[in-house]
């Protein structure tokens, strides 16, 4: 019954759908000053925010019907990377770029390595300001800026929006017509009522939620109790947070069909809201600090990102990045009205133990055999490559692997039994990730907990 679910699902989504509704202006504005309704006027034709985070892979976004990026970071170094070539790539296809300065928390910050130090907003305040404001007129009023934004999800302590409205103070009094904005994790009330009086400046925040409650549940905030232009600034599936877990701590992890539909459900509930001028998915790339399977639009044909698998197609000649998943397929159906590439990218409908169970318990240096199957709308092959990942400092990484699964094959499924060998170290945060390949370019994963220990 499962299975037959997950194909209807798989079914579902490749049905076209139709571009989301315009923006009405005169609803969107009510509540602002017409030196404030004014920076909204690009609004004014009905176009909205259609976008995705991360500034790569910009020619491939915009078949995709992409018309907005998000970046998280101002370069204002010259070259391949900087923030105008970024600005000049995306102006000459005709997107949109939301320019980020990345920003610490007030007080105490820990970096991956587990370095700190501290930052006080409230010090030093006219030097901090001066060399913003040289970034940004570095960086000028350049025509793919859709909005500045300052910060990401960094504590909404007074000192910090203080500090950020007089930023966005700054970038008005350069160019009148730019819109400002933060984001925030979800969208408590409490939180919403300090910016509205530490940052009163600001002309957009931008919210931050995964799974399609979260979603939700920040939109009827916002429109509540914020009552001004908003944007969902990160929005996906559910996170290891959202999902039960195994004895030893592990979060399970959805199936893809499972994944991509709650994605959809999230666009609904999106495209809906009367203030909301849309939203940017995260992320546009395959995401290295979680595993693979939950947040990655694009993927690599390695775990541990894209320089490891341009060494494997060098090596191996396997497919290179970026290989399009379903997920990335929601939003070009969303934003196009139709299929935005010829292939279907494949689908794995089941990732477990040879006796059907969803985790594992295995020895150091020990052997596990995995079954996995998946689907494909062409009804194209599907090879599959397993392996074993851990959860390290900077993410989760490829320990062990690829192993090899030797399957059967009819129009439209694939399954098959593949062996994966264990590390040597006992290990209560690992993984197998399972990829499925159609060799025409698409591609996707999940992943099973697997605890490398006793029991």
């Amino acid at each position: 019954m499962r299975v037959f679910r997950l194909l209807l699902l798989a079914a579902l989504l490749t049905i076209v759908s139709r571009p989301a509704a315009g923006i009405d202006l005169d609803a969107l504005v009510e509540n602002l000053t017409p030196a404030q309704a004014e920076r909204y006027e690009r609004f004014g034709d009905g176009w909205t925010i259609r976008g995705v985070c991360g500034t790569r892979e910009l020619g491939l976004a915009k078949t995709f019907g992409i018309n907005t990026v998000r970046g998280y970071t101002l370069n204002t170094k010259s070259g391949e990377g900087s923030t105008r070539s970024v600005l000049d790539e995306a102006h000459e296809l005709g997107i949109k770029v939301v320019v980020s300065e990345w920003m610490p928390h007030q007080g105490k910050n820990k970096g991956r390595n587990g370095e700190t130090w501290n930052v006080d907003y409230s010090a030093n305040v006219d030097e901090r300001l001066a060399k913003f404001v040289a970034k940004v007129e570095a960086i000028g009023d350049h025509p793919a800026i859709l909005m500045w934004g300052l910060g990401n999800e960094v504590h909404l302590d007074r000192e910090y929006l203080e500090y950020v409205n007089l930023m966005s103070e700054a970038i008005h009094e350069r160019y009148p017509l730019a819109l400002t904005s933060l984001t925030m994790i979800n969208a408590k009330p409490e939180n919403i009522e300090k910016i509205k009086t530490y940052a009163p400046d600001l002309d957009v925040v931008g919210v931050q939620s995964y799974s399609v409650g979260a979603v939700r549940g920040g939109i009827r905030n916002m429109e509540e109790h914020w009552g001004k232009p908003y944007y969902y600034s990160e929005f996906n599936g559910k996170g290891p947070w959202n999902f039960s877990k195994t004895e030893w701590g592990t979060a399970y992890d959805d199936l893809p069909a499972d994944r991509a539909a709650e994605i959809d459900a999230c666009y609904d509930a999106i495209e809906a809201a009367p203030r909301c001028l849309g939203s940017t998915a995260f992320v546009w790339g395959q995401f290295g600090m979680q595993r693979p399977s939950y947040f990655s639009l694009l993927l690599s044909p390695h775990p541990s990102g894209v320089q490891q698998a341009e060494k494997m197609e060098e090596v191996e000649g396997q497919p290179g990045y970026p290989l399009i998943t379903p997920h990335a397929e929601v939003l070009g159906r969303r934003f196009t009205g139709s299929h935005p590439v010829a292939n279907h990218a494949p689908l794995i409908t089941a990732l477990e133990t040879s006796d059907g169970s969803r985790e594992a318990v295995v020895s150091p240096g020990g052997e596990l055999a995995v079954r996995v199957a998946g689907t494909d709308a062409d009804g194209d092959v599907l090879r599959f490559t397993l392996w074993v990942l851990s959860k390290k400092a900077g993410g989760y990484m490829a320990v062990a692997g690829p192993f090899a699964v030797r399957g059967t094959h009819s129009f439209d499924a694939t399954q098959g039994v593949g062996t994966v060998f264990m590390p040597e170290t006992a290990d209560d945060s690992a993984l197998v990730l399972a990829y499925a390949f159609d060799d025409e370019g698409g591609a996707v994963c999940t992943t099973m907990p697997v605890k490398i220990g006793r029991e």
